[in-house]
């Protein structure tokens, strides 16, 4: 017998084009109701079943789960998520600023777009920012509710996260205003605060606000903090170098002043699944395997390392690490621990950004890499080997007399669910996407608030 999609080859030669498109949405529309009342024979379950293959393959969009809409007079492409209320659910804080860095308003709002409280001044069009800005959400004082934290010229401010009162103001350092990162540098009790400058300094305070340690070297963007000798206190990556701070008159452990240009971003990784961290930095240049000790393991020859992450790109336990060469219009790569190149992509754009996703299906050691800000198409998920996962289209970046790369991405479990959402954004709107596929309840990953993560949220993508 044959297949409605057999009947349609054989007459399309000679049919006008505006009658073949008739008659392929008719058989379509057969399918689609045998799927519905299927025939007890066989045959119409395999064609139901290519049938869905097929659209599958055509339809990789993520499912469109909420939209948000952000007040112009408050737009802002800073944006950072975190539970202000109390209850566990993610809100929403919407900075804008001036001047590059000068944060000038903030918004809180909830997934509603419920507006919150505000707090600052608005300044329509106050928001283009291709760099960090300080404002983070974080359990500053181990209450369980959290707080946000905004720096504005050489003051610090703590706000409640609830009704955005003020809990106290510091002055700080006016020249170290580039990030707020928090972590357990001097203790597994209380979180200390690394402020830093564009490129040359950083300071570190404790649970107080007291500075404690302040040294000027090549920073990079954005540092990265991890308990490399098991401790219970975070040792901390920034530059080129590595600091632990349990030994305050003398915490420099390693560093390479040698490697040239700054680091663009960190991630730390486990190639091997033995247990040994391997650190990955793009820098500028090159891209860089190195391990614990500061030893230089591997080097990648690029024009200029934008991004980098690890992930479990293959589905296996061992992690791969991928790399984004902007300065050949964002070609990404992953390579494997034996330094098999798994996929070249072509061209994605200057400004291409990558994330690793270990949460969208909810599988053990199933990681897919996420490409966003790309000239070329949505942003979306790709497996180690480039195939498309899903796409995430996003309209508002699309407006006329605009880049189609002019919006960022962040990925956690919003929604409570234990898979991980993709949220695509700019000053406009935010929009929230899931895993179209039917979940079994059955999750090997999470990412549900607090954490760490979340709250140390960077323009530059690394181990975000």
């Amino acid at each position: 017998m044959l297949s409605p999609f057999s009947h349609y080859f054989s007459m399309r030669v000679s049919l006008p084009i505006f009658s073949r498109i008739l008659l392929l949405l008719n058989v379509l529309i057969i399918l689609q109701f045998s799927e519905a009342c299927p025939l007890e024979s066989s045959q119409p379950l395999k064609r139901t079943a290519r049938k869905q293959r097929i659209l599958n393959t055509l339809n990789q969009n993520g499912k469109l789960l909420k939209s948000i809409n952000i007040p112009t007079k408050y737009a802002g492409r800073n944006i950072r998520f975190g539970d202000l209320t109390g209850d566990g659910k993610s809100e929403i804080v919407v900075a804008q600023n001036r001047g590059g860095q000068h944060v000038t308003h903030v918004l809180a709002m909830d997934l509603a777009g419920k507006i919150l409280w505000t707090w600052g001044k608005s300044i329509l069009g106050a928001y283009h920012s291709p760099r960090d800005l300080g404002v983070q959400i974080y359990d500053w004082d181990g209450d369980g509710k959290s707080e946000v934290l905004i720096l504005q010229q050489n003051q610090l401010y703590l706000l409640n996260g609830l009704d955005g009162s003020l809990i106290q103001q510091v002055e700080v350092d006016s020249n170290e205003r580039d990030v707020i990162f928090i972590a357990n540098l001097l203790s597994s009790d209380h979180p200390a605060l690394l402020l830093k400058s564009r490129y040359y300094s950083f300071s570190i305070y404790d649970h107080t606000f007291t500075k404690i340690y302040s040294t000027g070297l090549n920073t990079g963007h954005f540092p990265m903090a991890y308990d490399f000798n098991n401790d219970g206190i975070d040792e901390l990556l920034i530059g080129y170098s590595l600091f632990d701070f349990t030994n305050i008159s003398n915490p420099l452990v390693w560093s390479h002043p040698e490697i040239p240009m700054h680091n663009d971003a960190i991630d730390i990784g486990d190639m091997q699944n033995d247990g040994q961290k391997t650190i990955s930095y793009a820098a500028s240049g090159n891209g860089y395997l190195l391990n614990p000790d500061g030893e230089i393991l591997q080097t990648f020859k690029m024009r200029h390392a934008q991004h980098t992450t690890f992930g479990h790109f293959q589905g296996k336990p061992e992690q791969e690490v991928a790399y984004v060469d902007r300065n050949r219009l964002g070609i990404v790569k992953i390579i494997d621990a034996d330094n098999h190149k798994l996929w070249k992509s072509e061209p994605f754009g200057f400004l291409t950004m990558i994330n690793t996703v270990d949460g969208w299906n909810g599988a053990k050691d199933q990681s897919f890499l996420l490409v966003s800000r790309t000239d070329v198409t949505d942003p979306a998920l790709y497996n180690a080997r480039g195939k498309l996962i899903a796409k995430f289209p996003f309209p508002p970046a699309r407006l006329p007399s605009r880049r189609y790369d002019e919006h960022y991405t962040q990925h956690f479990d919003i929604l409570g669910d234990c898979r991980e959402e993709v949220i695509v954004y700019n000053e406009k709107s935010i929009w929230i996407y899931g895993n179209p596929k039917i979940f079994n309840g059955i999750c090997n990953t999470s990412e549900k608030l607090p954490n760490n993560r979340i709250s140390r949220a960077s323009f530059y993508t690394g181990f975000q």
